[in-house]
């Protein structure tokens, strides 16, 4: 059989595949106008399987110049992901090193149920972590710290968000000092973050609990599709300006062990992700849940949402999620050394 040679039509899409891979590797340095951009961000890795198959498409009828283009695409499309791939913490080796797991769960405040708040508890503890960062904690009036806290007994350190919203609170769960704990509320939203110093056998390490801006297209949204993506656009640029306040914040900060975790609300190749991963490693390399999806949705193409960032002195051992029907979203766990 006689294969045809390349259509017109794959000559096109590899033009346009070529020019959506430069936008995605550009998002960083786009500031507002990232925001109109978001649904390309969502759509990353599909970008970036398009670009595989276009590229094995021409090399099969030899065509150089547009090998040549597929390549770049691909390149360019990789560099939001392969540039927090960790290589190591430059202190490998040493005697003095301490374990410690993590683990980060959007719990959508337990269901306001005292059973799923004693369950999650339970599944979470199995995970055997030294420091739980929770997001949406149920507000005080309708699930009370203390109940809360008597499901952890083996956590003597807790840290909550200071002001009590009415929802969208955070919570810290440590088996290790927490000092200089401060919430950041972002402007006109009900989103977050946390940050506490932690002390690992004398060993300083500083941690962001984050939960950045919802979108919540299928609650909020008109209707038409004009709507929804106006609501996509929009909370896209105050989760953008939240990434910017917490990049600056990270970028300050006087400890050069640091651990970011919680749930971003947007994929590795946005511009929030990128803004805040920006030196940062990314510990799902430690495992192939890369491109897996991180929250239970309709939407087949939502990939990974919540993410585990680090840097410094600093090396992970080991990531997962772990699945569960408890809430709308996975647990994630990481195993780090701490140098």
């Amino acid at each position: 059989m006689n294969l045809l040679p390349t259509t017109h039509i794959s000559k096109f899409l590899s033009a346009f595949l070529l020019c959506c891979s430069f936008l995605l590797m550009a998002l960083p340095w786009l500031g507002k106008w990232s925001a109109t951009l978001e649904l390309l961000a969502i759509s990353g890795f599909f970008v970036l399987a398009a670009d595989i198959v276009m590229l094995l498409w021409h090399s099969a009828f030899r065509q150089r110049l547009f090998i040549l283009v597929d390549s770049a695409a691909l390149l360019l499309a990789l560099f939001p992901v392969v540039v927090h791939i960790p290589f190591g913490t430059g202190k490998a080796g040493s005697d003095d090193t301490s374990s410690l797991t993590v683990v980060s769960w959007n719990v959508d405040n337990f269901s306001l149920n005292r059973s799923c708040l004693e369950e999650l508890a339970y599944v979470m503890q199995t995970a055997e972590p030294d420091i739980i960062c929770v997001q949406e904690r149920p507000h005080q009036h309708l699930m009370s710290k203390a109940s809360i806290t008597s499901c952890f007994p083996d956590y003597p350190y807790v840290a909550f968000n200071n002001r009590e919203d009415e929802v969208l609170n955070l919570m810290v769960l440590s088996k290790y000092p927490l000092s200089d704990v401060k919430t950041v509320y972002f402007p006109k939203s009900y989103n977050k973050y946390m940050s506490a110093d932690v002390d690992i056998d004398g060993k300083k390490l500083h941690l962001y609990n984050v939960h950045l801006q919802t979108t919540s297209v299928s609650d909020n949204a008109s209707s038409s599709l004009v709507g929804k993506l106006n609501l996509v656009i929009d909370n896209a640029e105050k989760r953008n300006q939240q990434a910017d306040r917490l990049s600056d914040d990270i970028n300050s900060s006087n400890s050069d062990n640091i651990i970011v975790c919680g749930d971003f609300n947007s994929p590795l190749f946005s511009y929030s992700c990128q803004k805040v991963a920006s030196g940062l490693n990314d510990a799902s390399w430690k495992s192939p849940l890369l491109l897996f999806k991180s929250s239970y949705t309709k939407s087949s193409i939502l990939p990974k949402i919540d993410h585990i960032f680090y840097k410094g002195g600093v090396g992970c051992d080991e990531y997962g999620l772990i699945e569960g029907s408890w809430t709308d979203h996975k647990m994630q766990k990481a195993v780090f050394t701490v140098y």
